[in-house]
């Protein structure tokens, strides 16, 4: 049985059973069977070894000196968040999300989802959409609805690609899809589909830029979009075809601001442009056109030439 009293010098061996009172010098290795209790005045540093699971009982007060972050998280979660947080995140992540969420955002994201969405939303979209629809729908729908400002339509020339000027009026706005108009048969361009690749100058007009490919941005972490055969199987002649929201690369415009473009396709005509240069606007957006051009900043640029499609996009 224990001692009425605890001993002033640790025992080189745990007890069998735990002592009512805890010892004055703490042992280098925590107890195979934990207290009842917290120490009342804490040890003046933390154990040596964490223990391999959080304890039932968040203690009552807090520690002399916080512990160092463990080599690998715990297997079990703890149903209370630490009253003081670590002074070092996790090496590793934590297989199960934390029942109550931290006062911070973590710098790596979580290998799994949650199973559901955050109470609060986020200040600013995701970069890029996500692959699978929400599991559950929002409560009310999205206070930005999709715009489309739509060039007026001009069939006159079959170039590879245009240039033009987008500006954003008074509001920022994103970019999520485009259409274009394309005089493209399917015996063509036979089973590949027709590549497409959007350039950005996120400097200002395309201007004294149109052969100047280190000034522009390929959207679309450099790759083409590929508009399937299938869409050219029953048309003829000019049509607006789209690049679909669900792979296009939203493109950030900030108010005020001008943003050129570059829209051309891999082969040597099936784009669509006008014979001048227009400007077509709505509220929040201001497309003007442009020029004609060869494929990839080639030489044998056409001025007083018109982009015909649409933007879609929302207000950011």
């Amino acid at each position: 049985s224990p001692t009425a009293s605890p001993s002033m010098t640790p025992s080189v061996y745990p007890s069998i059973l735990p002592s009512v009172m805890p010892s004055l010098v703490p042992t280098n290795s925590p107890s195979k069977i934990p207290t009842k209790n917290p120490t009342i005045p804490s040890p003046g540093s933390p154990t040596k070894s964490p223990t391999a699971s959080p304890s039932k009982t968040p203690t009552v007060n807090s520690p002399t000196l916080p512990t160092s972050s463990s080599s690998s998280p715990t297997i079990t979660m703890s149903s209370f968040p630490s009253v003081f947080p670590s002074l070092a995140p996790s090496p590793k992540p934590s297989v199960m999300p934390s029942l109550i969420p931290t006062s911070k955002h973590s710098s790596l994201p979580s290998l799994n989802p949650t199973f559901r969405p955050t109470i609060s939303s986020s200040f600013s979209p995701s970069a890029k959409l996500s692959d699978l629809p929400s599991r559950i729908p929002t409560s009310k729908p999205t206070s930005s609805p999709i715009h489309e400002l739509q060039t007026t339509g001009r069939n006159k020339f079959s170039r590879s690609g245009a240039m033009f000027d987008v500006k954003s009026l008074d509001s920022s706005v994103t970019i999520v899809s485009m259409d274009i108009l394309l005089d493209v048969s399917k015996s063509d361009i036979g089973g590949n589909g027709v590549e497409v690749e959007v350039w950005t100058r996120d400097g200002g007009s395309y201007k004294s830029y149109e052969q100047d490919a280190a000034a522009w941005t390929w959207r679309n972490d450099n790759k083409p979009y590929i508009i399937s055969s299938d869409t050219f199987e029953n048309i003829s002649g000019a049509n607006l075809v789209s690049i679909e929201r669900t792979s296009f690369d939203p493109i950030f415009i900030p108010a005020g601001q001008t943003m050129g473009f570059y829209v051309t396709l891999r082969l040597n005509n099936g784009m669509v442009v006008g014979g001048s240069e227009t400007v077509d606007e709505d509220n929040y957006l201001r497309i003007t056109t442009g020029t004609s051009n060869k494929y990839r900043f080639q030489a044998g640029v056409n001025t007083q030439r018109s982009w015909n499609g649409a933007l879609k996009y929302v207000l950011s």
